[in-house]
């Protein structure tokens, strides 16, 4: 930030939106809290001052801290980037020590690297005399930093911090091939730092997982402006030549552009009379505290209001500490006690380490010569899923927010194979899901394979059954199977075997398989054959066939997977990565999950575990955690080197319900351990699995919520959302909706919305069944969408009607932008307010 001398470039025109009667959050609690740490001497980082700064950043709540090596250029034109060893650079050792001591605190590090020029020109005016030059070394710089980064699990890398003159269109050749080589080196989410001028200008975003911004945006000319006038400018702000600048709106429609959440990279306000306004004539430089606590205080006000932002990097926190008067750095400074306020809303600062889930029903369907066509199921997270990754023979080709994604652009008669993981707000990746492939057509294939012959169906437990058959044939090659249960497809398989999974105790099911071609031509049915599952009391509870079933690492556990490479039955495992595991407190490795109610006092749990190694000093046990956390472990079993043993653990009778864990302890007898085990079939008598979803309705309807909430969420005062089977309009199933003291007032609203599939587009019309569970009369309902532009689009309202279900209805408009980014259900009331449930059913176009 520092040196930073640029006049206000215009911005281009920014995209209005209308606002919601109901406006969704972004809460606080799931930002990247941060502030940056600044120092500019070698070994700076490592010092006891900044291990003091960095006790003070954890006490404020902060979750992110940044850190700047900086790297310098001899003047504006020079083309090699230098690391200034004796002076303003902070060495390897002591950035490295400073991420150490930052993790050690429960915080996260975004690697925020800056170039700076020794003649005092701005980072953002350099003018190399070979770009070309420049860039080569910037990567080699960029690189180094990449892989600090990796080797010291840095959350966060931003790739550039304001190089302005150097960002444009035709530096977009320099950009994504540095994006794309720093992938290769760094796998965490990576971003940029624009200038607050300079973000619009940028058309390389889609290389980056976060849009950032450096955002010291002019809001206000007013000396001592309040709070409410800072807000004001943040959403129209009159520039020294009678434009208007529209901040939010711009950064909106920037995010919707290209699908990626906005990042603060930097922010902040000087102690002065004009801290709104440093950037623009007219300054008032008066010092005043106050001035500078309404500036943060508007800013928190604001930005929590946008759902599609994920945080602030407050510029900054001095390793050195004093006063810093009339300046940026809040070192003793009241506007600490701000900031710690706003961080510690719901849950201070601790900081979201947990990765979504796995995504689970990945499908690729070829369609022609040069397409595939993916899907796939909503991943969940304790926070909330932010998007998608989508990666192809290995190497990532998309990030998105939604769970469809068409590639196109591909050679004909070829083989892919893709993945896709899920990240959140915090850049946790999930694990990738496991490859499914699709074949594209060869030019004017029409030929059918021939008919699958040999199927058998097998039961494997009270919930698995294991399908075989013999493989097809085809004049160009068969691209895979479509497996039937009972009449209705539920799975593709590029094998000749498939796991049916989640299914009913002691249950016959028929079954039948279709190949399929590259060129999407199927055969016929095989004859059906029938499969039982075996009794209910030998259930395994956790199979992980879809995933890893809501396990969780902890302690020396640093990761859970889906491993399909090994398993003790079906198809799937957990995979457990153990690093440095021991026998003394603090150095065993857990796998833990919230159990179902089905596990009670007095149960017993078995459990398998591999070991995928030849050492002989491994030792597991499992045990659970009552709804007191008192602990209970069950016995310790020395492991077989690449064998399955069991363990097994009793579940105190007197055990306070419900359970509030159940895990696996894995520690070693001496010694270390470094390597893999895995964890499969999890069972207790009476043990509860999923049901399997059933045959698809023949209402039409693009959710009918027979196999859950799919992917509908909750917003405003409605507080939670999940499947119901107890009240239903039609099928099986029906999401309900808590609602709490909704009313009629602006913000006061209930709200449940999806992302809606992509085949709902301009002028269908949607219609959908609520159920208003009480007698109450004042309650009111009306379906509502958001295009691509996130323009609003409200259908009639109705009054709900106690004890029965009540249809709405939209017609979207004719030029409604594709893809839609929501389709939801407003509740609200005619006078006072209401507290109570609802159920929605049936939505369909």
């Amino acid at each position: 930030m520092t040196h930073r001398k640029q006049l206000f470039v215009a911005l281009l025109a920014v995209l209005s939106f209308a606002a919601l009667s109901s406006r969704a959050q972004a809460q606080v609690s799931n930002w990247q809290k941060g502030v940056t740490l600044t120092a500019w001497w070698n070994n700076a980082y490592s010092s006891s001052a900044a291990m003091a700064r960095l006790d003070q950043l954890k006490a404020m709540n902060v979750n992110y801290v940044t850190l700047i090596p900086t790297w310098f250029v001899s003047n504006s034109s020079s083309n090699t980037i230098y690391e200034d060893v004796n002076g303003a650079s902070p060495s390897e050792s002591s950035l490295r020590t400073c991420i150490q001591q930052i993790h050690a605190r429960g915080m996260k590090v975004m690697l925020k690297p800056h170039v700076d020029s020794k003649d005092g020109t701005w980072r953002g005016a350099l003018r190399p005399s070979s770009p070309g030059s420049w860039f080569s070394s910037y990567r080699s710089f960029m690189l180094k930093m990449a892989t600090i980064a990796a080797q010291t699990g840095v959350a966060e890398l931003c790739i550039g911090t304001e190089l302005r003159s150097l960002s444009g269109s035709s530096y977009s050749g320099n950009w994504r091939p540095l994006a794309a080589d720093i992938r290769k080196v760094y796998s965490g989410p990576l971003t940029y730092a624009s200038n607050w001028d300079e973000y619009s200008r940028v058309d390389w975003w889609d290389a980056l997982d976060h849009i950032g911004t450096d955002a010291y945006m002019p809001l206000t000319t007013v000396a001592y402006p309040s709070v409410q006038q800072i807000k004001d400018g943040w959403y129209a702000a009159r520039d020294p030549w009678g434009g208007v600048q529209r901040w939010v709106d711009s950064l909106k429609a920037l995010s919707v552009k290209y699908g990626k959440p906005i990042l603060f990279t930097e922010i902040g306000y000087k102690d002065v009379a004009s801290a709104a306004n440093e950037w623009w004539g007219s300054v008032n430089t008066t010092q005043s505290y106050q001035s500078q606590i309404n500036a943060y205080e508007a800013a928190f006000q604001v930005w929590e209001q946008q759902p599609w932002f994920i945080g602030f990097h407050w510029w900054d926190l001095r390793v050195q500490d004093g006063t810093y008067s009339r300046d940026h750095p809040i070192n003793r400074k009241p506007v600490i006690d701000t900031i710690t306020a706003w961080y510690g809303k719901s849950g201070g600062g601790t900081a979201d380490t947990t990765p979504p889930s796995t995504p689970t029903g990945l499908t690729a369907t070829p369609s022609g010569t040069s397409t595939v066509a993916l899907k796939w199921n909503a991943a969940t997270d304790n926070v909330g899923v932010a998007g998608y990754r989508l990666y192809r023979d290995g190497a990532r080709i998309a990030s998105l927010t939604g769970t469809s994604y068409t590639n196109s652009g591909l050679a004909a008669s070829t083989t892919y194979a893709y993945r896709v993981s899920a990240v959140d707000a915090a850049g946790n990746e999930s694990s990738q899901s496991a490859a499914v492939s699709a074949t594209t057509a060869a030019p004017g294939d029409g030929t059918a394979p021939s008919v699958p012959t040999g199927l058998t169906a097998t039961g494997l437990s009270s919930t698995q059954i294991a399908l075989r058959w013999n493989a097809s044939t085809d004049n160009t090659g068969v691209a895979g199977y479509r497996v039937y249960r009972n009449g209705a497809q539920i799975a593709t398989a590029n094998t000749t075997a498939h796991t049916d999974s989640g299914l009913a105790a002691g249950t016959t099911y028929s079954y039948q398989v279709a190949a399929v071609d590259a060129a999407g031509n199927t055969s016929a049915l095989c004859a059906a054959v029938n499969g039982t599952t075996t009794a209910a009391s030998d259930a395994a509870a956790y199979g992980f066939e879809t995933g890893t079933e809501g396990w969780l690492p902890r302690a020396r556990c640093t990761g859970v997977s889906a491993d399909t490479s090994v398993k003790f039955a079906g198809n799937a495992s957990l995979a457990l990565q153990l690093g440095s595991v021991s026998n003394t407190s603090g150095t065993q490795a857990q796998a833990e999950v919230v159990p179902p109610s089905s596990l009670v006092g007095g149960k017993s749990v078995t459990a398998q575990v591999y070991l995928a190694s030849t050492a002989t000093n491994v030792r597991a046990c499992l045990y659970t955690q009552d709804k007191n956390w008192r602990w209970n472990q069950g016995a310790t079993i020395t492991l077989k080197g690449n064998a399955w043993t069991e363990v097994a653990v009793t579940v105190p009778s007197g055990a306070a319900m419900p359970l509030n864990r159940l895990g696996v302890l894995l520690f070693t007898a001496s010694g270390s351990f470094t390597g893999k085990a895995c964890l499969d079939e999890v069972r207790w008598d009476g043990a509860t699995v999923p049901p399997p979803p059933p045959p698809p309705t023949t209402s039409g309807a693009q959710y009918n919520f027979d196999d859950g909430t799919q992917g509908w969420a909750n917003r405003a005062r409605c507080t939670r959302v999940w499947a119901v089977t107890s009240k239903t309009y039609a099928g099986s199933g029906s999401i309900g909706l808590q609602l709490d003291g909704i009313s009629y007032a602006s913000g006061t609203q209930g709200q449940v919305e999806v992302q809606p599939l992509a085949d709902l587009t301009a002028a269908k019309t949607v219609t959908a069944q609520v159920y208003l569970a009480s007698t109450a009369t004042n309650v009111r309902a009306c379906l509502y969408t958001q295009d691509g532009t996130w323009r609003w689009t409200q259908g009639p309202t109705v009054t709900l009607k106690g004890g029965a279900w009540t249809a709405l209805t939209i017609a979207l408009p004719g030029d409604a932008v594709a893809p839609l980014n929501r389709l939801g259900v407003l509740l609200f009331t005619a006078t006072g307010s209401f507290t109570g449930q609802v159920a929605v059913d049936e939505v369909g176009w």
